[in-house]
């Protein structure tokens, strides 16, 4: 909320008072948690407000929510799993509690995945709708796949194509990338026995 009125105070608030824009601020602070309730238009914030807006949409609101997003507790584990590397931890903990290996593969896996579907949308995106912004077709790829409702303004004029990708992602995202992943790959087989570890060099 703050970082967009600062950002936003002599540009799109400019006209509004300290209170107003304040509020215009939490509003669209909360919209982007996947509300889809705007009260100024999307295409006038500075880029700097709308890459802001992805990370916040990105993010998203907390499970168990109809809110969008890879969930505010994915990117919490995230976070603390690459500050345990840092300090050369073998485990996470948060709160006194030590997460599982499974939440820490699970969450790594749903930001990996999710990034890499923002890439390939956004790319086929600019492949075929080359007349559009990047900028404006990478929010519009954030805001479907993240269920978030807004736009730029783009939507309608993308074709049959673009719009197809965005349907695909609303889709995804709504039933959870891993999840959407997970009904169209082929049966899991059990793997009964392990290889030997190699230890290969990284960075």
């Amino acid at each position: 909320t703050l970082f967009f009125l600062a950002v936003e105070k002599n540009k799109i608030f400019i006209n509004d008072s300290w209170p107003t824009a304040l509020l215009k601020s939490f509003i669209y602070n909360v919209s982007l948690r996947s509300s889809g309730f705007v009260i100024f238009p999307i295409e006038n914030l500075s880029e700097a407000s709308l890459l802001f807006s992805m990370a916040c949409m990105t993010i998203g609101a907390a499970p168990g929510s109809t809110g969008g997003g890879v969930k505010v507790t994915t990117c919490v584990i995230f976070i603390v799993t690459i500050l345990s590397i840092f300090k050369g931890k073998s485990y996470v903990e948060i709160g006194n509690r030590m997460i599982s290996e499974q939440q820490i593969y699970k969450s790594i896996s749903i930001l990996v995945v999710a990034m890499m579907w923002v890439f390939t949308s956004t790319f086929l995106l600019l492949l075929v709708e080359n007349k559009q912004a990047f900028v404006d077709l990478l929010f519009e790829t954030c805001s479907s796949l993240f269920n978030v409702g807004i736009s730029t303004g783009v939507t309608n004029k993308l074709g049959v194509f673009g719009q197809g990708v965005l349907i695909i992602n609303m889709i995804a995202g709504r039933i959870g990338i891993l999840t959407f992943i997970f009904a169209i790959r082929q049966k899991y087989e059990k793997q009964l026995y392990k290889l030997p570890v190699e230890n290969v060099i990284l960075g």
